[in-house]
């Protein structure tokens, strides 16, 4: 175990967001701090793409108001690696959608969930339609999915449909080459780029 330890240090999301285990001092720098174990939880924020995903959600939740994250959906959430962090940025206020295929993946999220109390917390099981709503979602992070969906296209239909007018699609995928996400993302006219992050590309619903 303290080989394991000595593994996992604090990690700066951004300079006042930091994911610390529970064995180390919190940094001083910290105003917003997410106690994190390895094993405990899928997702340390060591990864790189983890990393700049949860500095695009911190930077989205500073800019925000609170009436614009009433709900996000991760779509194929997996084990819940933004769940946690999702949940500490946008506080009780804000419903958590977790849609995945496994329903291994989706029993884990529901653990995780009653484990930290969040009770903002839904799941969907699904392979492509989210079956929830026109317009009621404000953000929806489809991270690392998109190259091994049967029906993309499919999919970004249905996300268009349930997001709300100038509702953000946050997407990242290190599968895909730049040039492939902007080109099938936008390929229908339902996306528009309007920003680009080290790891992530946000996209802006179009009516």
């Amino acid at each position: 175990m303290r080989l394991t330890q000595s593994q996992f240090e604090p990690v700066a999301i951004t300079p006042t967001f930091w994911i610390v285990p529970s064995w180390h001092e919190v940094p001083a720098s910290a105003r917003q701090v997410i106690r994190l174990d390895p094993g405990l939880a899928f997702g340390t924020g060591t990864h790189p793409t983890t990393r700049m995903c949860l500095r695009w959600l911190a930077t989205q939740h500073t800019q925000a108001q609170p009436a614009d994250l009433n709900r996000v959906l991760d779509y194929g959430c997996g084990s819940g690696g933004y769940l946690l962090p999702l949940a500490r940025l946008v506080g009780g206020y804000a419903e958590i959608i977790a849609l995945d295929v496994h329903p291994l993946a989706l029993r884990r999220i529901r653990r995780i969930a009653a484990a930290h109390g969040l009770a903002n917390a839904k799941t969907i099981q699904s392979d492509c339609a989210t079956g929830l709503p026109n317009g009621c979602i404000d953000v929806v992070l489809l991270y690392d999915v998109f190259h091994g969906l049967a029906e993309p296209e499919a999919v970004l239909k249905d996300l268009h449909r349930v997001l709300r007018p100038g509702g953000i699609l946050s997407f990242s995928d290190h599968y895909m080459r730049e040039r492939d996400i902007l080109a099938r993302v936008s390929a229908s006219g339902r996306f528009r780029h309007v920003a680009r992050g080290r790891k992530t590309y946000t996209f802006a619903r179009e009516d």
